[in-house]
């Protein structure tokens, strides 16, 4: 007598009717989570906030934070570790200052940390939808242009690891020295085009160490791999993390760099874009430029710096758009060649809302966004 046909070790089928209710309620998790576990309340109450520094790549918190700051600052301020203030603590970085000398909480700390002109641009391009029509001051640091690497435009036969590489272009108009794994290109479309994405990455992030569940539950077998939801990430939000300085890296040691030509600069191309979706957008936006510390260049060096800044500085009046130079500042101002401590920071708030252009901008954008 034959045995009854199995058709495997588990004896329970699912219909087409049940794989059909299966694949719906998958989908509708992924379409409905990332909107279900939205947190924009971990942001209120919190003076000076800005992204901590172990979440600098993961842009679903910075998504989050785009929109709070979006609803409830008046001004948002753009840019890198110089704006996000790598070596002063948060009550001691430009939009500090510039909150304490208007007297009240009206600029918003949107740096991040490692944030180049290419990455920016996949940054507002794909999560600052929130920011259309917002006053916006966004900061050029031209030590993105100091060099091919820092440019990302170098020929070197091997890939060069930068930051935000799941910001720049994945396929078509990425850097000559990025080269993406299909996964990686597959990874990071994905988070662009779907939150659900944004937010599994964000859990691995925060509760799982940036691994897979599988990895970290060897490393952690005696622990269940069940994130406890809200409180790690409050803790980190919370912390106040800043670099500290380097006694050697303030010596004085001058660099000759290899500035690269605005018309070659991969950068450059990039801080461009940002400003065609700004102003797509309908934002009012003020380009500050610098700060950067003179006294860690050659005299060639400076003298590269100098033609770089008058260029961009050509390019600025010629678009109409308003701008602010950063003044020459002491050299014990600086940590390093671009990023200022707090002395630094207050002076070059100062400076903003001692200048005239600066002035007239607030007072246009002020009349559509209630700034006074």
């Amino acid at each position: 007598m034959k045995a009854s046909f199995i058709f495997s070790s588990n004896a329970v089928r699912l219909s087409w009717k049940e794989w059909v209710a299966v694949c719906a309620i998958i989908l509708l998790a992924i379409a409905l989570l990332p909107e279900i576990l939205q947190r924009k309340d971990l942001f209120r109450h919190k003076q000076d906030f800005r992204i901590p520094y172990q979440l600098s790549d993961d842009y679903w918190i910075s998504g989050q934070w785009i929109a709070f700051a979006s609803e409830n600052y008046p001004v948002i301020v753009l840019g890198d570790s110089v704006i996000w203030g790598q070596y002063v603590n948060k009550d001691e970085t430009l939009t500090h200052y510039l909150n304490k000398l208007s007297g009240r909480q009206v600029a918003a700390n949107l740096g991040v940390d490692g944030m180049h002109p290419a990455a920016m641009h996949g940054l507002i391009r794909y999560y600052g939808r929130p920011l259309e029509g917002k006053t916006v001051i966004l900061h050029l640091n031209l030590l993105w242009m100091s060099s091919p690497e820092a440019d990302l435009t170098t020929k070197a036969k091997e890939e060069i690891r930068f930051n935000h590489p799941r910001l720049v272009p994945q396929i078509s108009g990425k850097p000559t020295c990025y080269r993406p794994a299909f996964n990686q290109i597959i990874g990071a479309i994905g988070e662009r085009s779907f939150p659900f994405f944004r937010l599994v990455h964000h859990i691995r992030l925060v509760y799982y160490e940036n691994m897979d569940i599988k990895n970290w539950s060897l490393l952690h077998p005696a622990e269940l791999p069940v994130p406890c939801t809200g409180i790690k990430l409050k803790s980190i939000l919370t912390e106040d993390r800043k670099t500290d300085i380097q006694t050697d890296k303030r010596a004085a040691r001058r660099e000759d760099l290899s500035w690269v030509r605005l018309e070659n600069s991969y950068q450059w191309a990039h801080f461009k874009k940002i400003i065609d979706i700004l102003n797509s957008r309908n934002n009012a936006v003020f380009v500050l430029i610098g700060p950067f510390n003179p006294d860690v260049l050659t005299e060639e060096g400076l003298k590269g710096y100098m033609q770089i800044r008058q260029d961009v500085e050509t390019w600025l009046d010629k678009q109409g758009l308003p701008y602010h130079i950063v003044s020459e500042m002491p050299p014990e101002y600086y940590a390093d060649a671009t990023h200022p401590l707090g002395q630094g920071y207050e002076t070059i708030a100062e400076q903003l809302m001692g200048n005239s252009a600066f002035r007239d901008w607030l007072v246009s954008a002020g009349q559509k966004n209630g700034l006074k």
